[in-house]
């Protein structure tokens, strides 16, 4: 689960779940996190000028999201 996020309602779209384009962005959101506590996140990257990013991202849809739901 990603700590505290749910779906918001800027991510629902006409069908009534979270719209394919917002799994990218919770996922990219939860990954910040993980880079803060591991030590790689913002503060590092100023300090060293070194980064880290994503070259390459595969989603699987395996059920649907709906506004409130918690990202998992």
């Amino acid at each position: 689960m990603i700590d505290g996020q749910e779906v918001l309602e800027d991510w629902i779209d006409y069908n009534g779940h979270m719209n394919v384009a917002f799994y990218v962005l919770a996922f990219d959101r939860a990954l910040d996190r993980v880079f803060d506590r591991i030590g790689i996140g913002v503060d590092y990257v100023a300090r060293t000028n070194n980064s880290i990013f994503v070259l390459q991202n595969h989603v699987s849809y395996m059920n649907e999201l709906k506004l409130g739901d918690p990202v998992s």
